[in-house]
């Protein structure tokens, strides 16, 4: 019965090691870097030639950084300090209150707060989603349209900004995705934002349309 015991203890011991802790402070710690990823409307290029092909041609747009809040993360450095599983304090520049929310197997630190764009439509958006927003896996759980004039039939979009989490063990991975997107005959725009790649976007991309990303993750540990 002795034995039971410890080798149930043991399991519990090694499953809370293993788990994320609502009660201690998470701070950041060190960046992971993935490699630059090339996708078409045909799907991923995985031809290593290819992919040092194209990036030895676009060097001097693939070497420009869309922002670098990852790495000035590490600076101050950011932290995740859990009061319950479901409040926090995002601490990174601003003390930002957050709902702790676990869905699709990340963490959402959503704000308490709702935020207007200030963009102005006149009728009512669409609802369509556009390649920038299609190549995300996470959104807001909180996102409203609403009228602000009814004369002039002018809508506002506002919405509660989520700070996104993936779990690793014991530890949290803040992820930021850079990308470049290439069409011919237009101008190469790219970003940098807190999300994962979702791939089911390149249904979206025109027949010659080539799509560059680079995955980063920022490390939070207790």
């Amino acid at each position: 019965m002795k034995n039971h015991f410890l080798l149930y203890l043991t399991v519990v011991l090694i499953s809370c090691s293993n788990d994320i802790d609502y009660t201690h402070t998470y701070t950041a710690t060190n960046l992971e870097k993935g490699s630059i990823q090339l996708f078409t409307r045909n799907g991923e290029i995985i031809n290593s030639s290819q992919i040092n092909n194209f990036v030895s041609l676009h060097k001097s747009t693939l070497s420009v950084m869309y922002g670098n809040v990852d790495e000035m993360m590490l600076i101050t450095p950011a932290e995740v300090k859990f009061l319950s599983t479901t409040e926090a304090q995002f601490i990174f520049v601003n003390n930002t209150a957050v709902n702790v929310v676990n869905q699709n197997n990340a963490i959402y630190l959503e704000s308490k707060d709702t935020f207007d764009t200030k963009l102005r439509y006149y009728g009512y958006p669409s609802l369509e989603l556009s390649i920038y927003n299609a190549m995300l896996s996470f959104s807001e759980l909180y996102r409203d349209t609403f009228l602000v004039n009814s004369a002039n039939d002018t809508y506002g979009i506002r919405f509660k900004q989520c700070f996104y989490l993936t779990k690793s063990g014991n530890k949290l991975k803040m992820p930021f995705l850079n990308y470049w997107y290439f069409q011919p005959y237009s101008t190469q725009s790219g970003g940098s934002i807190n999300n994962t790649f979702n791939n089911n976007c390149i249904d979206m991309m025109g027949d010659k349309d080539t799509l560059a990303i680079q995955q980063f993750q920022v490390v939070f540990k207790k």
